[in-house]
């Protein structure tokens, strides 16, 4: 059973420490082979040669880790999909441009991305919210792409973020490497959400 930790201390300001980002990096590495639940924050810290306790200087729970490895892996994300974007490019293209930039990152971006999608929000009590936070402030971006589609209405465009969302975060569940790139799964995405087939 996962100890009750005060949300007030639950993420607490790092040291100057250049150990925090091999701790962080250890952290990815552990949710993503194991899952929240299995991973060990002893084993966290046992990886980058650091005593158990020591890792509570960084944050006082397991929860702080994984906040902290969804922040980057979604930071990752955001990045790609923002340089991808061209300001006056037609609003079709603009939304394929971030399919791809999002594919890529889910399916090229390591340990940290994987986490974002392998470990949901809602198990997490405390981090729950601050996560789904994050999850919300980077669908903004497909929220602003899919408003400016010419959709027949509001309810539309509601169901189409949520449609292309859920087909390229499952994507990783399927890819196989040497199989289609993320270029063509986005332009085909595209493709039957604007004309409701493929080339």
């Amino acid at each position: 059973m996962m100890s009750k930790v005060h949300p007030v201390n639950m993420f607490v300001t790092p040291l100057r420490d250049n150990k925090r980002q091999e701790l962080l990096d250890s952290a990815a590495q552990h949710f993503a082979m194991y899952g929240y639940d299995r991973a060990a924050l002893r084993d966290i810290a046992t990886t980058v040669g650091m005593k158990a306790g020591s890792i509570y200087y960084y944050f006082s729970s397991k929860e702080g880790w994984l906040v902290a490895v969804h922040e980057e892996g979604i930071r990752r994300i955001s990045i790609s999909v923002k340089k991808s974007l061209k300001r006056g490019q037609d609003p079709w293209k603009r939304l394929e441009a971030a399919m791809i930039a999002h594919l890529e990152a889910l399916l090229g971006g390591g340990n940290y991305v994987w986490v974002v999608i392998k470990n949901p929000p809602q198990p997490v009590a405390l981090a729950g919210p601050r996560l789904i936070k994050l999850r919300d402030d980077y669908e903004r971006i497909f929220v602003n792409l899919i408003s400016t589609l010419p959709l027949f209405s509001p309810l539309a465009k509601k169901f189409v973020r949520l449609m292309i969302l859920g087909a390229m975060n499952s994507t990783p569940t399927w890819y196989s490497a040497g199989g289609d790139e993320p270029e063509e799964i986005a332009k085909a995405f595209v493709q039957v959400l604007r004309y409701g087939e493929t080339p």
